[in-house]
């Protein structure tokens, strides 16, 4: 797994970790913006995998992923397509402007697979203009949860009233 370093966020300053078997590797950003991170480095670092599984939206990064795509064909190119981009701001609202219409084209175009977690909302998603294009390419996986693993808890509740908003 390879995942941006943020310094707002990694001030532990561990770059490789194993967390239950899992290579973890935070790479320093050249540029980043909240939760946007630039990684020019995914072009020399990825192109000796077999797969590289992106997940959507990665503004800042998904540029050079296209790059690596074009360059090293044979590395198969796996889209998470897991939301459209949205406006908080008019900042966030350029920018999504702008990779909607340059980096969301390029992706689906050069993507092996891409999934979304149901065809319905792929259907009215910013990616809805490229399933045709994508026709089989374009697979639905839907959210799951392990209950083997993951099991409730005995859980009391409270006398005060609690919401729960998701």
């Amino acid at each position: 797994v390879v995942t941006p370093q943020y310094p707002q966020a990694d001030r532990r300053g561990q770059r490789k970790e194993i967390k239950e078997g899992v290579h973890i590797e935070r790479w320093r950003p050249l540029a980043w913006y909240g939760n946007t991170a630039v990684l020019p480095q995914v072009l020399w670092r990825l192109g000796a995998f077999d797969i590289v599984h992106l997940h959507w939206p990665f503004p800042g990064t998904d540029f050079f992923i296209w790059l690596l795509k074009l360059f090293r064909w044979r590395t198969r190119l796996v889209v998470t397509y897991h939301m459209d981009l949205y406006r908080l701001n008019w900042r966030a609202d350029f920018f999504k402007r702008i990779i909607n219409r340059t980096t969301l084209p390029l992706i689906m175009h050069v993507a092996d697979r891409v999934v979304f977690t149901n065809m319905d909302f792929a259907r009215h998603s910013m990616a809805a203009r490229f399933l045709p294009h994508l026709g089989s390419r374009a697979i639905e996986i839907p959210l799951g949860v392990d209950t083997k693993r993951f099991t409730p808890t005995s859980y009391k509740l409270q006398a005060t009233s609690s919401i729960l908003f998701i």
